[in-house]
């Protein structure tokens, strides 16, 4: 109550100010709305005809299919007024500030980039713009700050007994993290938005009535997030395993057309969209976020401990990345661009790490290329060191779906008139000779078993088939871009590079195939054997025979 009486007598001696001299300067000449337009930008992709007129640092722009002169003074004064109402009490930033007012909202959400922020009439009349107001004009980054001092500070009211029923019912605290995505409608419900609005509204009046507003706005603390658990009188304790990790990043919403916007501390940025069953909710998109940061440090640690004399070589392929998630495309890499696309955020650290482990610019014609190498160290590196939660659910997953239907004789007759499914059948099958059994809880899955199970299974068909390449696995080098050699380890499968690549790495350690990669050195030069010798001895490793074939060991 205290808080509240203190602020609105601020906020009545600053707008009896403001309405002063606005009035005086209304009665001198009437503010003029002009026809001007807004033009199509990236940062906001649409063209419309406005009416605008300026007051101090503000511009206000009225999409001319919504103005109407008596209430675009009134959306004027009501900018002005809050606008002076946060200017008394925050540190903002000297600059021209331009809110546009448009018929309909291009993401069908208040926006704010830059200088620029764009709402309805009834946003502002309501004052659902203001968190973006606060946002703009002082420039305070964590934006659940933003939101929670547009209650604070014009004194809204929080169902604190509707707080307390959701944390104590909660299956989890993510919610409390206030992550940007929760106040996002492509990744949260309504639900979801409206309590952590309330949540930041409520944290943000623990937080200054107890430290005050410089602690409030200079610092983040978890310990904050307990006290007002404590002060709803929920008896839970709060921990966030990713706060610190995610404690530097920047974000933004609505750039290129992506909801959500990350930049890390590396300078790498994501730009995120809504992937159902994948990305499809704010405590996946942070677990994505913590896990691409650790588990890149975890192979840049693997590498340093393994093979340092590489690592500075991998640091300095390590350029800022831009990575855009959209389920509705391939993966891939750009490396002229430094860019990834991503169709599934699981593909996440396999063209990270092509990234990190780049072919050098030697001339060498593109049909001479050992792409296998590459994807081989790719694949060993992205789960060598840190196995992602997403990949080890995805292979975990799938292979118990196969067993399950292998423990029905029905299932098995209409699977083998599928091929591709009998081809996944025979590798769960095969799992299960080769270990056991699947582990029962994903978490103990290793992901590299999977891989060469696959592979085994592979070369099976293929000796079975004369070496014919298979259909529902092709080698690298047909699969490439390029038009490519299909020998000296092109002709593998990803999956049997990857086995290959483990049993070099296992023998002889990881700086030889890093040379291998980074030095683009010969086979024999890197590992002392030719490429048919080591292939070899691969293959015994796994039973596997060809014709003449005789035991072979690659060199400790």
């Amino acid at each position: 109550m205290k808080r509240i009486i203190v602020v609105a007598v601020l906020v009545v001696l600053f707008v009896s100010g403001i309405d002063a001299g606005f009035a005086d300067s209304q009665s001198e000449a009437s503010v003029a709305f002009t026809e001007d337009s807004h033009p199509w930008s990236i940062a906001y992709r649409d063209y419309f005809l406005t009416r605008t007129a300026r007051q101090g640092d503000l511009t206000l722009s009225i999409e001319e299919s919504v103005y109407q002169p008596e209430q675009a003074e009134d959306l004027l004064l009501q900018v002005v007024e809050d606008m002076q109402v946060i200017a008394s009490l925050l540190p903002v930033v000297d600059k021209t500030c331009t809110v546009y007012v448009v018929e309909t909202l291009l993401h069908g959400a208040i926006e704010q980039t830059g200088d620029a922020l764009y709402c309805t009439a009834d946003d502002i009349l309501s004052g659902a713009y203001r968190a973006e107001l606060i946002e703009m004009m002082a420039e305070i980054p964590a934006y659940w700050k933003c939101a929670g001092l547009s209650g604070f500070l014009f004194g809204s009211s929080v169902d604190t007994a509707a707080l307390r029923s959701y944390y104590e019912q909660a299956e989890d605290l993510d919610l409390l993290s206030l992550f940007p995505a929760y106040f996002l409608n492509v990744f949260a419900s309504e639900e979801e938005m409206l309590v952590a609005r309330n949540t930041a509204v409520s944290l943000t009046d623990t937080i200054i009535s107890q430290y005050g507003m410089d602690t409030f706005l200079q610092t983040d603390r978890s310990e904050d997030r307990q006290d007002f658990l404590s002060s709803l009188g929920v008896g839970r304790e709060y921990s966030d395993p990713y706060a610190e990790t995610l404690a530097e990043y920047a974000y933004a919403f609505w750039e290129k057309e992506y909801p959500l916007v990350v930049t890390t501390d590396r300078s790498d940025t994501f730009y995120i969209r809504y992937g159902e069953g994948d990305l499809d909710s704010p405590a996946q998109v942070r677990a994505f976020l913590y896990e691409a940061n650790v588990g890149v440090e975890a192979v840049l640690n693997g590498i340093a401990n393994e093979a340092p004399e590489y690592l500075q070589t991998v640091l300095d392929n390590y350029n800022p990345v831009r990575v855009y998630y959209d389920p509705a495309v391939s993966s891939r890499i750009s490396m002229c661009w430094v860019e990834i696309e991503l169709g599934k955020s699981r593909h996440y650290f396999y063209e990270m790490m092509h990234i990190l482990i780049q072919q050098p610019s030697n001339g060498r014609p593109v049909y001479d290329l050992e792409s296998w190498k590459y994807q081989a160290i790719a694949q060993y590196l992205s789960i060598a060191f840190y196995q992602p939660t997403s990949m080890k659910k995805n292979y975990h997953s799938v292979i118990q779906e196969y067993l399950d239907l292998y423990s029905d004789p029905d299932n098995i007759a209409d699977i083998e008139a599928k091929s591709l499914d009998e081809h996944y059948l025979h590798l769960a099958q095969e799992y299960l000779r080769s270990y056991g059994a699947l582990p029962e809880n994903w978490m103990d899955f290793d992901i590299g078993s999977y891989w060469k199970v696959a592979a085994r299974v592979q070369m099976e068909e293929q000796l079975a088939n004369d070496g014919a390449e298979l259909e529902w696995a092709q080698s690298i080098g047909s699969l490439s871009y390029w038009k490519i050699r299909k020998t000296g380890g092109n002709e593998l499968t990803y999956s049997q590079a990857y086995s290959l690549a483990d049993y070099l790495i296992e023998a002889q350690g990881l700086s030889p195939f890093l040379q291998y990669c980074l030095e683009d050195t010969e086979f024999d030069e890197a590992f002392g054997l030719s490429y048919e010798e080591a292939k070899e001895a691969w293959l015994n490793t796994m039973e596997i025979q060809t014709e003449d074939s005789e035991d072979m060991a690659v060199s400790p």
